[in-house]
């Protein structure tokens, strides 16, 4: 089963209480497996390192053609950007990943 992102934060925020200040959202920013100092705000992901990933048994590596079995011998490999950052203007807060 798949969940819209927006249903996901949604029932997350309202289960622990979380509300629409900063803080709140710099909390939610940080569940995320970020690869960048999420206090920092916005990242350019060109420009952004990211993280290496290494993965091993079957499935669709990214940029892949299709379905393979990746061994420890030759895994899947890729580099993994993501930024989830909080910011505040005229009084709103706003996430972005």
């Amino acid at each position: 089963m798949t969940t819209h992102f927006l249903e996901t934060i949604t029932g997350l925020t309202t289960s622990v209480g979380i509300g629409r200040t900063l803080s709140d959202c710099m909390t939610v920013a940080a569940m995320f497996d970020n690869t960048c100092d999420i206090t920092s705000g916005a990242v350019d992901l060109t420009n952004h390192t990211g993280s290496e990933m290494s993965c091993t048994g079957q499935m669709m590596c990214p940029l892949g053609d299709g379905s393979v079995l990746y061994t420890e011998d030759s895994p899947c490999t890729f580099t993994r950007k993501l930024c989830v950052t909080c910011t505040e203007e005229s009084d709103e807060v706003y996430i972005r990943a």
